[in-house]
């Protein structure tokens, strides 16, 4: 399986064995604006991560869905990972540079 996103706040879920497009979750809650800047499975690959401007998006592409949304006014978001149950983002916005850990238990 693989993620993508972009500009139009899309993620797209994608079978590699088929080359077939699997699932998509729209953009547009409420008080989520920005495109999706990052993604990370999460580490047994039950859901997806999405780093977007001002928020931690939760997906599901089974059907595909926004499980959870999570504000964070973290700016431009740049880089997640997944290590040792915790899910770390990385965000910068002008000479700042901010690091934020979630516990995923």
């Amino acid at each position: 399986l693989l993620a993508s996103g972009g500009v139009d706040r899309r993620v797209m879920f994608w079978d590699l064995e088929c080359f077939e497009k699997v699932s998509s979750v729209a953009g547009g809650e409420p008080g989520v604006t920005g495109a999706v800047r990052c993604l990370a499975f999460s580490p047994a690959g039950e859901c997806l991560f999405a780093g977007v401007q001002d928020a931690l998006k939760v997906l599901g592409w089974e059907p595909g869905r926004t499980l959870d949304a999570v504000p964070l006014n973290w700016g431009r978001v740049a880089d997640l990972a997944v290590t040792q149950n915790q899910l770390i983002g990385a965000a910068f916005t002008g000479n700042e540079v901010a690091v934020y850990v979630v516990d995923l238990k």
